[in-house]
């Protein structure tokens, strides 16, 4: 399989809400990820009905059904579009009487001031959607408030379901800043803070109890105070030891480093 999808000429456009990004080619394999509505992607490899991707916003791989990917034209340049960054909202295709609901944090995109499908098909928005205000793009818990309650899903990226990487990367993508898929790779950047010199908006990453690996991540509220994937998302207590869970009052989490 090619490292690098630069010279791959078939490119992908998630028209689904969530596609499943498995480890490998069967619909029991694990799911390690997802693209949603709006993600583009390129291809890899194939085998059989199967399609070895590269998610263009992270770099993620990963094997995808191939009935759920539509393919841009080669031709299109996608630079045209703009973006408009989900909050609540249903599309309806063509004359269809029923709708699909968009997840938090989909992004659609226009052309003309009309929907862009890379097929053609005519995607109209229902009535009482709701984007993401530029202003309240730029305050980081803000956005994470909307996810509040999304259920913990190993591997998904959407308010459908969402892991703790997953919400963190979504958060920032939302907000226009770049965040690696995985929680390790998220703490490799950005610069080490002190627990007391934390703010609304760093990250900080743990480890379970008694261990040192990097397994989790969650989005600093206040000195005290962190949301994150955990059960579901959540608000819980951040100390300098790490997370107390609110209801059963015990160490969930030990701190490992904050970063900003």
């Amino acid at each position: 399989m090619s490292d690098d999808g630069s010279h791959i000429d078939r490119r992908y456009f998630c028209l689904e809400a969530a596609i499943p990004i498995r480890s490998s080619p069967s619909e029991s394999s694990e799911m390690i990820s997802q693209l949603i509505f709006g993600d583009f992607a390129y291809h890899q490899d194939q085998k059989d009905s199967w399609t070895y991707i590269k998610c263009e916003y992270d770099s993620y791989e990963g094997w995808v059904d191939s009935k759920m990917l539509t393919e841009i034209p080669e031709d299109f340049d996608t630079s045209l579009l703009v973006w408009k960054w989900i909050k609540q909202a249903s599309i309806v295709f063509g004359d269809s009487p029923y709708s699909m609901s968009l997840p938090i944090g989909a992004r659609v995109p226009y052309l003309a001031n009309e929907i862009w499908t890379p097929n053609g098909q005519k995607v109209d928005l229902q009535d009482g959607s709701v984007f993401f205000e530029k202003a309240e793009q730029q305050i980081l818990p803000s956005i994470a408030f909307t996810f509040m309650h999304t259920p913990y899903l190993w591997g998904g990226s959407s308010s459908f379901g969402i892991d703790c990487s997953g919400f963190t990367q979504r958060i920032y993508r939302i907000n226009g800043r770049y965040l690696p898929r995985d929680s390790r790779d998220q703490e490799g950047l950005g610069n080490r803070v002190n627990f007391e010199e934390s703010r609304a908006g760093d990250l900080a990453f743990f480890s379970k109890p008694m261990r040192e690996k990097v397994t989790h991540v969650g989005l600093i509220i206040d000195n005290d105070r962190i949301i994150h994937a955990s059960g579901r998302v959540r608000i819980d207590k951040l100390t300098s030891t790490g997370i107390i869970h609110s209801e059963e009052h015990k160490l969930t989490h030990e701190l490992i480093s904050i970063k900003r």
